[in-house]
């Protein structure tokens, strides 16, 4: 990882903490998608200088490595205390599970298309299935865990 998306990567946890809080958990993971459908393409299609290669990567990193920390805040407040270590370990490891095929994937599609950068933003495409299912998710800000 370059050190500026190892910068933005820290920038995006506490920017993630403070936001949280401040508009709420689907608002920012909302932010946090779309901002990331945003950036990706600017790192790997837009950016062709060494200055704009780093705040492309700064706030790629922010936003597509910084997301991250929803994952200690808003998954855990999604279920109740008796299945809420099942339902985590069974949500963080079938992703896991699934994105064994990337690299796969990615070779195939790389080698078919002929470009890397081509393939990465072709991936982010994936953070349009999220942004599609957050309406259905329900908000927690301010609510107390389920018992």
């Amino acid at each position: 990882m370059s050190r500026p998306a190892a910068g933005g990567t820290v920038l995006g946890y506490l920017m993630a903490a403070v936001l949280a809080d401040v508009i709420g958990r689907r608002a920012l993971l909302a932010l946090f998608f779309g901002a990331s459908l945003v950036t990706i393409p600017m790192l790997f299609l837009w950016a062709h200088s060494l200055p704009a290669i780093c705040l492309a990567a700064l706030l790629a990193g922010a936003f597509t490595l910084g997301q991250f920390a929803w994952i200690a805040i808003y998954p855990p407040e999604l279920f109740p205390t008796a299945v809420r270590a099942t339902a985590l370990s069974t949500v963080f490891n079938l992703g896991r599970l699934i994105s064994t095929l990337g690299p796969f994937v990615s070779g195939l599609l790389i080698a078919r298309l002929g470009s890397y950068s081509t393939v990465a933003v072709l991936f982010s495409l994936v953070y349009l299935v999220a942004v599609f299912a957050l309406p259905f998710l329900p908000e927690t800000k301010g609510k107390p865990l389920p018992a």
